[in-house]
């Protein structure tokens, strides 16, 4: 509990609420002290006067009021996110904390002391993962046909690095939508010109759609070109459809296979693997507790 906010101070109340070593020394409660969190509270050299420890405590609280994307609780909290001591987080309602590619939306950093309470009210979206591209390539051989790439995993809403965090979840949170794998390339095909026995590669597969996520709808894969093409490739295989991005917190579809033609026995490409769907709440190096859990959630959150 805090400080008393009136009347008398005693220099034991300051050890019960920050710690500390004895004797107690003024020294000791400067913020950027290597002792207690004292939680910006006291200057961070300098004289310290008995009065400014009136309603003062130990438990550092922040509070998220406007949408952002890519928060680090170590940059949010700062020099006390590793002292000991406990840290409030509060994420208000109407609040959208959404992330970029690569990051989750709300990163639970490593090297905390203490422990951490966070209160979510708002919503907490992680990045929709991109959907996988497919390319053909052109090679006078009986070579596989190309394979379509595989989508982009979903990103997470919160990732946790640090133990001692509880999570508490009236609002929403969720993992970003898988990408779509890209669809393979068909079966090459082959034409003689002039005397001249060819293979031509097969025809190209389609793109993989996007992944639901933080600014970013689910889409659909493209379909693959069918066959026949062009007079040079006329019996190259069709190429696959691409697969459709995943809902916030899904996998992406995969790919299709390219297909076959019927006078060669050369391989079609595969499809690409769609991308894994993202948490909603995310084992970064470190376990959590989950609170409240009323709120809603998509994706995987224990």
């Amino acid at each position: 509990m805090a400080v008393t906010s009136s009347g008398e101070i005693k220099l034991s109340d300051l050890q019960t609420e920050f710690g500390g070593s004895s004797p107690i020394a003024f020294s000791e409660y400067h913020f950027n002290a290597s002792g207690p969190n004292t939680n910006g509270f006291f200057p961070n050299s300098g004289e310290i006067n008995l009065a400014s420890f009136y309603g003062a405590t130990n438990t550092a609280t922040s509070s998220i009021s406007s949408s952002t994307t890519d928060v680090s609780l170590a940059t949010t909290f700062g020099v006390a996110w590793a002292k000991n001591g406990p840290k409030v987080l509060n994420i208000d309602s109407g609040v959208t904390i959404g992330a970029t590619t690569g990051n989750p939306a709300v990163m639970v950093s490593s090297g905390m002391a203490g422990t951490l309470v966070v209160n979510n009210a708002g919503t907490i979206s992680g990045h929709g993962g991109a959907g996988g591209a497919t390319s053909d390539t052109d090679i006078d051989a009986c070579t596989p046909g190309v394979a379509g790439n595989d989508g982009g995993d979903g990103g997470h809403g919160i990732s946790v690095a640090s133990t001692g965090a509880t999570i508490n979840n009236t609002g929403t949170i969720s993992g970003g939508g898988g990408g779509g794998g890209g669809g393979g390339a068909g079966e090459r095909g082959s034409v003689t010109i002039s005397g001249v026995f060819r293979y031509y590669a097969g025809r190209p597969g389609g793109a993989g759609g996007n992944g639901a996520g933080y600014n970013q709808s689910a889409t659909n894969g493209s379909n693959g070109l069918s066959s026949p093409g062009p007079s040079h490739n006329r019996w190259s295989g069709a190429g696959g459809d691409g697969g459709n991005g995943g809902a916030i917190g899904s996998a992406g579809e995969d790919g299709e296979n390219g297909g076959n033609n019927s006078r060669q026995s050369c391989t079609a490409g595969v499809g690409g693997s769609g991308g894994a769907a993202g948490k909603a709440i995310n084992n970064g190096g470190a376990t959590w507790t989950n609170g409240t859990t009323s709120g809603t959630y998509n994706g995987a959150y224990t």
